[in-house]
């Protein structure tokens, strides 16, 4: 990841950490993190409502109550619930571009949590089944499902 990493991290006092996200343009090289304290795991049940992304999502994670067993990276079979109980949740994500990673095969980015409403990025609604882990482009940026 660049050395330009914007970093947004919020705890809700009753797990709805991010109440939505908007974002004009693309999401680049950017950490959404529900259920963190500076940057730190704190809240397993942490919730993000809406996301909605004018743009595309590029080499950035959305994590709502999730952290990697490698700080930093998300996707992929790293990614746990904090506390141990999966009951986080992402509303919508909502992405009128692409979504890609950064083309690195040993960096992962993620849309992760333990369950979802609609996911639709680029006009194409996906499927997020339990336990899923999907790149919607083929690149090394995964839709993940606990």
């Amino acid at each position: 990841m660049g050395s330009n990493l914007a970093v947004i991290s919020a705890v809700g006092t009753t797990g709805q950490a991010i109440r939505s996200l908007s974002v004009r343009g693309s999401l680049s090289q950017a950490l959404v993190l529900a259920g963190y304290d500076v940057g730190s795991p704190v809240q397993g049940v942490a919730r993000i409502g809406r996301v909605e992304i004018r743009g595309s999502l590029i080499a950035s994670s959305i994590a709502a109550g999730v952290a990697n067993t490698t700080p930093g990276q998300f996707g992929n079979v790293g990614d746990f619930a904090i506390g141990g109980v999966p009951g986080s949740r992402i509303g919508s994500l909502t992405v009128r571009g692409i979504a890609v990673g950064n083309g690195v095969p040993t960096d992962s980015f993620g849309v992760v949590a333990a369950s979802f409403g609609r996911v639709r990025i680029g006009g194409t609604t996906l499927a997020t089944p339990p336990g899923s882990i999907t790149s919607p482009s083929g690149s090394n940026l995964f839709i993940h499902r606990l």
